[in-house]
């Protein structure tokens, strides 16, 4: 009788531990700056199983202006499944170098996760000025 008990125990464990880290977060691997070097993505963090917001972090000091910024939940918030999306803004520091920021997320069930984005800087024009591109900068 303990064998089928302990076995039961055994697999409900190994269940429960895929559900927890069932859940998912997803970015895109990069976006391109603007001229002005200002960029915007959206991190999109799946839950899966309800479970407590636990914290999130972002890491903005490869050449952007985000710094480092860390959001505590304190396991007080319970997120139901569905989708939770977390918009990131801000300008690279020098627009003539590409950046990056990483986004960590940790929910209160031991699961956590984390995306890098990579900002490419504002393409360089290579061709010459005609009027016609001229006037296009212009009108913006």
């Amino acid at each position: 009788m303990k064998t089928p008990l302990l076995t039961l125990a055994c697999l409900a464990l190994v269940f429960c531990s895929a559900t927890a880290i069932a859940h998912e977060v997803t970015a895109p691997a990069s976006v391109a700056a603007d001229g002005a070097g200002h960029f915007s993505f959206t991190v999109l963090v799946e839950v899966t199983v309800a479970t407590a917001q636990g914290s999130a972090y972002i890491n903005g000091t490869d050449n952007t202006n985000l710094g480092e910024t860390f959001l505590d939940g304190f396991c007080i918030t319970t997120l139901d499944p569905g989708f939770y999306p977390w918009e990131i803004t801000g300008d690279l520091t020098d627009p003539g170098l590409g950046g990056s920021v990483l986004y960590d997320h940790s929910l209160c069930d031991g699961w956590s996760g984390s995306v890098t984005v990579n900002i490419i800087p504002p393409a360089v024009a290579v061709e010459k000025l005609t009027w016609s591109t001229l006037k296009a900068l212009y009108r913006q």
